[in-house]
């Protein structure tokens, strides 16, 4: 729903509502807010959310990938981009 509604700020929010509430990150939480940061075209939030990927022991797939590439493209952030697409 945030991602429909470019709600990046608030989908950033609740994924870091999780630690405190005692939820773990997982891919599903994670893929949405990048998709909400891309459809917002906030890069720096994405990027934030995939290195949380790392943090987590989660693999991103496809799709995270995506999204976040897609989301430093709209920044016109480019070298971040081909950094992605460089890890996957």
């Amino acid at each position: 729903a945030c991602a429909k509604g470019q709600e990046w700020a608030l989908a950033l929010e609740l994924l870091g509502d999780f630690p405190r509430l005692g939820l773990a990150y997982n891919e599903i939480a994670c893929n949405a807010a990048i998709s909400a940061c891309e459809k917002g075209h906030f890069w720096a939030g994405a990027l934030e959310v995939l290195d949380r990927f790392g943090a987590a022991a989660l693999q991103p797939d496809v799709i995270t990938c995506n999204a976040t590439i897609s989301a430093c493209e709209k920044g016109t952030r480019w070298h971040e981009a081909l950094g992605v697409l460089s890890d996957m």
